[in-house]
């Protein structure tokens, strides 16, 4: 079995990694942090399957009113499960700002949860799956 505490902050660096790349709209490095065959269901409820599929629900979700001027400020890590050593299961909550749900209200402070499932490739950590529930308000 994997050095759990060494894996384990490994997974938390791409988590992080991936907030602050989502943040930044750059989608060539948002595509290094998924697998080929990516399964995503966003928190507005869309899905995509593969990797040319999930970038493009990124680029059309980042155009959207409601999360046009979003920023992720935090992927808190609540669990990391290793049932193997080149698969994590990861649940989470994400906090964002500046959501604008509907998209004709003001922008907002919102948070939900969100599960990951990883996959270790020879580059490291990769997120092979993502389930976003949608937000709520921010406590």
């Amino acid at each position: 079995m994997a050095d759990i505490g060494r894996e384990e902050l490994a997974i938390r660096e791409m988590l992080e990694s991936r907030r602050i790349v989502w943040n930044s709209r750059d989608t060539e490095a948002y595509r290094t942090l998924f697998t080929a065959d990516v399964e995503i269901v966003s928190a507005t409820g869309k899905t995509s399957h593969g990797i040319d599929a999930a970038m493009a629900l990124y680029v059309e979700q980042k155009q959207q009113p409601s999360y046009r001027n979003a920023v992720i400020t935090a992927t808190l890590v609540d669990h990391v499960a290793l049932p193997s050593d080149t698969e994590a299961k990861v649940s989470a909550t994400y906090i964002m700002t500046g959501v604008c749900i509907p998209p004709d209200t003001p922008p907002r402070d919102v948070e939900g949860k969100i599960a990951f499932s990883l996959a270790k490739e020879a580059n490291g950590w990769k997120i092979a799956g993502l389930r976003a529930e949608p937000p709520g308000n921010a406590s």
